[in-house]
C-alpha cells in the first residue's frame, strides 16, 4: 500500500509550464528549476541552491528505535503532471522510491488560497514573497528602504556585522522597494500596490526578504481575506540603484496619487510651496514669529522664507491636540504683517492624535484606533502625556481636521499654510472597530481615510491661498500633500531615491545640521541636498544672527539663490542621475553632529571633493549637469555622464556650476 501524503500550502502563484522557466536580461537571469527537478527556485544567479516546493522526513524501526532514514521532496525522482480545478493547482508526484521500497511513495501538493482557511482557521497575516539569501553576505550592494529620502546603500551588506532591521510600514516614511548589486547586475523587488495595504517590509539574516502585510479582516472566520492583495514585481536591470528608481517611477508615476500631474502644470497647487527655498523653526509666541521673520528678510532680501511655528497656542506643544484654541495673543497679527513681507509662517497641527487628558476625548473617543481587545491605541511622548491614535476612516476625524484648517488659514488667523504632523510618518494602526465601517486588522483603509481627509483639507487650504504639509514622505497623499518636511538625520549612505521618483510632483523640504560642523561638512550636506531639488533649512533662528554662522548663512544663500535661478529644474523638474566622472574625485574629510543633543556619534567619513545631479527641467527640453566644488581647493575632473563624456571642468574651491550638454 502507497503512502499518501497532501500538502496544502498557500501561494499567490503557481508555475503553468513543465519546462524550467527563465527570467533575464543583459544584467542578470532568474531561474526556476524544470519539472524533474520539482520546480525549484535560484535567484539572481545560475546555482544549484533551490528552494523546495516540499519535503517529507521518514524513519524505520532499528534495533527497537524509530531511526530517520529518508527525505524525500520536489526534487526526487518521480513521474510528474499538474492538475487544475478551478482555483486549486495540485502538483502531483508518483513513484518516489524509499528505501527497498521502490516506487513507495505519491505526493500531492495541493496550493490554493481560499478566504477563511476553512471552518477552524482563518487567515491573519502572509509573508510573500520570501526570497532568501540574495545575495551573499559581503558580496553585494543593498538599497535599503529608509526613512528621508527613501533610501540608504549598504555597500558589501554582511548581515553579520548589521543588525537586522525590521522596516516602518506602509504608509509610513519608508517606500515598499529594495534593490541589490553584484557589480551591475541588479535585482528589484518591490510592491506594486496602487490601493495602500497596510504591510511591512521584512530584511531577516543573509539578505532574506519578504513583504510581510495583515489581510482584511484577519482571523475572523469566513471574512478574512485570502491574500495581500497587491501584486509584487521582482525585476532585473543593469545598472546601479539610479536604474531601480527609474523602474519604481514608471509604476509611480500611473497611481492615483500622481495622477494630477506634475505640479508645474496643476492648478491646484501653490507655488509658494515649492518657491520657498529656506525654512526657519521656532517654539514661540507672536513676537518671536515676527521678529524672526523680519530678520530672514534683513538677511535675505531676494527670496521667501518660511517659518515652521509651534506654541502659537497657548496650552503649548504636544498637549491639547486637537483643541489648539485660543491662539497665544496676536497670532493672526504677526501672520498678516509676515505675510505683506512676503514671508510665509505655517502653523503646527498633529493629524493623527487626540490628547487622552482633555474634555473632548471622551467624545472622541469612539473614533479612535482600538486593538483587537477593544482598547484604544495610546501613544505617549516627550511629556509623557497620554495621546489617542485616531481613525483617518471616521468622518468625524476627517471634519475636525478640516475645521482646523478653516480656522488656520481662513479670516480667523489667515496662515498662508498649515502642516499637520505625524500623517506622512507614522505607520498605520490596525484597527478593530467595527462600528466605524472598515475592514477590521489589515486592510486599505488607512490610505483611503486619509485621502479623504487631505482631499478635503486640502480643497480648503488651496481655496483660502495656503499650502498643506506633513512630516515624513509618505508618498500615497501626495496629490493632496504640498509639501514633506524631511527632519530626521541623516546618513552618509543617504541616496535620493524618492525625488529621483517623484522629482517634479512634490517638494521636499528641511535639511537639519548642528551648527557647530566645519564648514566643509555644512558644505557638503547643504549643497547634496540643494543639488537633489531640497529646499533648505528648518534651522534655529540664531542661524540668521549668530556670528559664527556668518560663512553658513553665505551658503546657504548661494543655494537657495541657485534653486530659484534654476527653478524649472531643481523645483519643477527630474532628477535624472548623479554626476559621473571618467576618474574618481579627490576626498575631503567630513564629520557631522548629531542634529539634537545625546542623539547618537559623529559621522565619520570622506566624501568627494566634487558632487553633482543631472536634471532636466518641466518641459522636457533642456538638461542641466548641476556640479559643486565643497573643497578648499581647485579641483579638475572629467565628466562621464551622457552629453558630457570625455569633457574636462575646472571648479574654483566653492563653485557651483550649471553645465549644458555640448
Amino acid at each position: 500500500m502507497k503512502n499518501k501524503i497532501v500538502i496544502l500550502v498557500s501561494m499567490v502563484g503557481v508555475l503553468s509550464a513543465m519546462a524550467a522557466p527563465v527570467l533575464e536580461n543583459d544584467a542578470m537571469r532568474i531561474l526556476f528549476a524544470d519539472a524533474s527537478r520539482g520546480w525549484g527556485v535560484t535567484f539572481l544567479r545560475d546555482t544549484t541552491r533551490e528552494i523546495d516546493l516540499w519535503q517529507v522526513f521518514f524513519a524505520k524501526e532499528k534495533d527497537g528505535k524509530r531511526v530517520e532514514c529518508k527525505e524525500v521532496s520536489n526534487r526526487s525522482p518521480a513521474k510528474r503532471r499538474i492538475e487544475r480545478d478551478g482555483n486549486r493547482t495540485t502538483f502531483v508526484f508518483e513513484g518516489i522510491d524509499l528505501p527497498d521500497e521502490p516506487g513507495a511513495v505519491d505526493v500531492r501538493a495541493t496550493v490554493e488560497l481560499e478566504p477563511g482557511m476553512g471552518g477552524v482557521f482563518a487567515l491573519t497575516r502572509t509573508k510573500y514573497p520570501v526570497l532568501k539569501r540574495v545575495t551573499d553576505d559581503g558580496a553585494g550592494d543593498m538599497m535599503m528602504p529608509s526613512v528621508n529620502f527613501g533610501a540608504y546603500l549598504i555597500r558589501k551588506r554582511d548581515s553579520k556585522k548589521i543588525p537586522d532591521p525590521r522596516m516602518v510600514g506602509y504608509m509610513g516614511y519608508s517606500p515598499m522597494v529594495s534593490a541589490f548589486n553584484l557589480g551591475d547586475a541588479g535585482l528589484y523587488v518591490a510592491a506594486h500596490d496602487g490601493e495602500g495595504h497596510t504591510k511591512y517590509f521584512d530584511v531577516k539574516g543573509e539578505q532574506n526578504v519578504s513583504f510581510y502585510t495583515p489581510v482584511e479582516n484577519m482571523g475572523y472566520l469566513g471574512r478574512a481575506a485570502g491574500s495581500p492583495g497587491y501584486p509584487v514585481c521582482v525585476a532585473c536591470y543593469k545598472g546601479d540603484w539610479w536604474q531601480a528608481a527609474k523602474l519604481y517611477r514608471k509604476f509611480a508615476l500611473q497611481q492615483p496619487w500622481t495622477a494630477k500631474g506634475p505640479i508645474c502644470r496643476r492648478a491646484d497647487y501653490p507655488k509658494t510651496m515649492s518657491e520657498t527655498p529656506l525654512w526657519i523653526n521656532i517654539h514661540g509666541d507672536s513676537t518671536v514669529a515676527t521678529n524672526t521673520l523680519i530678520t530672514a528678510k534683513k538677511v535675505y532680501p531676494d527670496f521667501a522664507t518660511g517659518l515652521h511655528w509651534h506654541r502659537w497656542n497657548l496650552p503649548g506643544h504636544d498637549v491639547n491636540y486637537p483643541e489648539y484654541f485660543p491662539t497665544v495673543p496676536g497670532v493672526s497679527n504677526a501672520v498678516a504683517a509676515c505675510r505683506a513681507m512676503g514671508q510665509f509662517p505655517m502653523i503646527y497641527t498633529n493629524g493623527r492624535l487626540w490628547d487622552a487628558g482633555t474634555m473632548g476625548w471622551r467624545f472622541a473617543q469612539p473614533y479612535a484606533t482600538v486593538q483587537d481587545d477593544g482598547t484604544p491605541y495610546i501613544e505617549r511622548y516627550g511629556n509623557k502625556r497620554a495621546q489617542g491614535v485616531m481613525c483617518p476612516y471616521t468622518r468625524e476625524w476627517q471634519d475636525v481636521m478640516n475645521e482646523l484648517a478653516r480656522r488656520i488659514t481662513g479670516p480667523e488667523v489667515g496662515a498662508p499654510a498649515m502642516f499637520m504632523d505625524q500623517i506622512g510618518a507614522a505607520a498605520p494602526k490596525l484597527c478593530f472597530n467595527p462600528a466605524h465601517g472598515h475592514t477590521l486588522g489589515g486592510g486599505t483603509y488607512w490610505f483611503d481615510g486619509y485621502r479623504k481627509l487631505l482631499a478635503q483639507a486640502h480643497a480648503t487650504t488651496f481655496a483660502n491661498g495656503a499650502f498643506l504639509t506633513t512630516e515624513g514622505s509618505a508618498e500615497p497623499w501626495m496629490d493632496n500633500i504640498d509639501g514633506y518636511l524631511i527632519v530626521t538625520m541623516r546618513r552618509a549612505e543617504d541616496v535620493p531615491f524618492y525625488p529621483a521618483v517623484y522629482s517634479g510632483y512634490t517638494t521636499y523640504f528641511c535639511s537639519p545640521q548642528h551648527g557647530l560642523d566645519d564648514e566643509i561638512s555644512w558644505r557638503y550636506l547643504q549643497t547634496r541636498e540643494a543639488l537633489w531639488g531640497v529646499e533648505l533649512g528648518w534651522f534655529s533662528p540664531s542661524f540668521l544672527t549668530a556670528p559664527g554662522m556668518a560663512a553658513k548663512r553665505e551658503i546657504v544663500g548661494a543655494l537657495c539663490r541657485l534653486r530659484m535661478r534654476y527653478k524649472d529644474f531643481l523645483a519643477y523638474g527630474t532628477l535624472l542621475d548623479e554626476a559621473r566622472f571618467a576618474a574618481p574625485p579627490a576626498r575631503v574629510p567630513i564629520k557631522w553632529r548629531p542634529r539634537w543633543v545625546n542623539r547618537g556619534k559623529p559621522q565619520e567619513f570622506d566624501a568627494p571633493a566634487v558632487i553633482g545631479n543631472l536634471w532636466r527641467n518641466s518641459a522636457d527640453t533642456e538638461t542641466r549637469l548641476f556640479l559643486a566644488n565643497i573643497s578648499d581647493a581647485k579641483q579638475t575632473i572629467t565628466l562621464a555622464n551622457d552629453g558630457f563624456v570625455g569633457r574636462a571642468v575646472t571648479l574654483q574651491p566653492h563653485a557651483l556650476e550649471a553645465l549644458r550638454p555640448e
